[in-house]
């Protein structure tokens, strides 16, 4: 049984709070008006977002929430029930009509916080404890721990690739949009869906594979991941789609081959790094763009000479190849083989011949500092785990791994692997969602007005933010991390993330 509450009482001082079935209390018998204000002398006034554990009367919640007007609640009891009973009082009742604060129960939080904490608004997040709450459950408050720390680690891993490439992103689409203007008019891509579609990755795997790519090309629809590129070049195979979506700078080096491109169709998200999508331009690449959850990238789609010609690419964890993937079943594709997605380290090799990192540590080596050890260094930066014979992954490859194969669950895809190749059979392919692709030039003018129109430097809650604040968030966080003298004012870091997309770079 989860319930905690068995009754409600006057205090001395008239404030109605709950009694615990054990009798005791979560706040004082006396003047729990007393306790909510020393608690609230602990709390460091900069923090905007609290997670309370112990909802009790919600007196403290109140007082924190009056304290700190700008800031946000989420209040923890261990079950919904606890929540139920608390509501009958009527402060807690008042509390819950507030947009600035939400109820859950433990087994919520792990879903409920990462709606909720948006760190790039609200900065770091102060944990408070009821303590005569967290003795009142005793062996559970491990259990509220391990929710907490693991809806934290999500949080995190989201957040740190937000201040990484928050302000990259960014600038990618801006300087896409511009790039969209300089597409030429040509028509929709022929995508023979009759073929089987082999899309490539660029796991070590991929050289043993190369023979059976050259004697099955005919039959292929190849579609090649950016990082794979390279080597099918330097194989003599020229695939027929290549797919990226990769912000950074060093993703330009993938395409920088003296080939005539024109016969590839290349799907650049709107986040890739622009200079790759001009060097595709300038080789003749019919290039198309595609959007992820990038909600910039979801303005700047509406804004096109077409609706709905930027398709939404889904990525899942940020991954190239469930891109690639979901590329093909959007085309329609009822066949289905990836080849070099190992997700580990094979016979000790972290990709196949030929990619990009081939050429620059071969350039940067010496006898000092070897072409091998420089690989080595790669694989060995973090703790590695042997699944099979020459075969090791770490934690961030195997997340890749169940980001992909979770993918393909959730598209009701039946898949097998194969002599390390996935065999996947879609048999109810939907309508062709890509026969009506065509290069979107984007209105660089309208979509630059639309962002200075909504944008307003004078937002004090999250549930304030309209669309346009909310897009300039990824920024954002960049800014926090790199300008931490601006405090906790999330308007000071939401301004900077403005002022680089509407002036230059």
């Amino acid at each position: 049984m989860c319930r905690l509450y068995g009754s409600t009482m006057r205090a001395k001082s008239g404030t109605q709070i709950p009694v615990f079935l054990s009798g005791r209390t979560i706040e004082s018998r006396y003047n729990p008006e007393n306790d909510a204000e020393r608690l609230l002398s602990t709390i460091e006034s900069a923090k905007k977002f609290f997670l309370v554990l112990g909802i009790g009367s919600g007196l403290f919640i109140k007082k924190l929430l009056e304290n700190n007007p700008y800031c946000f609640v989420l209040g923890v009891e261990n079950c919904d029930e606890n929540i139920d009973f608390l509501l009958q009082l009527d402060s807690v009742k008042s509390l819950q009509k507030n947009e600035r604060c939400y109820f859950c129960s433990i087994n919520q939080i792990e879903q409920t916080l990462p709606n909720l904490y948006v760190p790039a608004f609200y900065g770091d997040m102060q944990i408070i404890e009821q303590r005569a709450w967290i003795n009142e459950i005793g062996n559970q408050f491990t259990q509220v721990q391990q929710k907490i720390q693991n809806a934290i680690s999500f949080i995190s891993a989201d957040y740190s690739v937000q201040t990484h490439f928050g302000k990259i992103w960014q600038a990618n689409i801006k300087n896409n949009i511009i790039n969209t203007e300089y597409e030429k008019v040509f028509p929709a891509p022929k995508i023979d869906t009759t073929k089987k579609a082999v899309i490539i990755a660029a796991g070590p795997t991929l050289d043993e594979k190369i023979q059976k790519l050259k004697l099955e090309r005919n039959s292929s629809f190849i579609i090649a991941t950016d990082t794979a590129f390279s080597t099918l070049l330097r194989n003599n195979l020229k695939p027929d789609a290549v797919i990226s979506i990769d912000g950074q700078h060093i993703s330009q080096t993938h395409f920088i081959h003296k080939t005539d491109f024109s016969d590839t169709i290349f799907i650049f998200d709107l986040t890739s790094n622009a200079n790759a999508v001009r060097y595709v331009q300038n080789q003749g690449g019919k290039v198309y763009f595609c959007k992820n959850g990038h909600p910039l990238s979801k303005i700047a789609a509406n804004f096109t000479n077409e609706p709905d010609k930027i398709p939404n690419l889904y990525t899942g964890s940020g991954t190239v190849t469930i891109a690639a993937t979901d590329f093909a079943i959007k085309a329609g594709f009822t066949k289905i083989e990836v080849i070099g997605a190992d997700f580990s380290y094979k016979n000790n090799k972290p990709y196949a011949k030929g990619t990009y990192l081939d050429s620059i540590y071969f350039k940067e080596s010496n006898r000092l500092n070897t072409f091998e050890q420089k690989f080595s260094k790669l694989m060995y930066r973090t703790e590695l785990e042997k699944i099979a014979e020459n075969t090791f992954t770490t934690k961030v490859l195997e997340s890749y791994k169940i980001s992909f194969e979770k993918y393909l669950e959730d598209c009701n895809l039946k898949f097998t692997k194969e002599d390390d190749i996935y065999k996947i059979e879609n048999n109810l392919p939907q309508k062709n969602e890509l026969a009506d692709l065509r290069p979107a030039h984007v209105n660089s003018t309208k979509f630059v007005d639309y962002i200075n129109q909504n944008y307003s430097n004078s937002k004090k809650t999250f549930s304030a933010l309209n669309e346009v604040e909310l897009a300039l968030l990824p920024a954002a966080a960049f800014y926090r991390r790199t300008k931490p003298e601006f405090g906790n004012n999330a308007n000071e870091f939401l301004k900077l993330a403005y002022y680089s997309l509407v002036g230059y770079n």
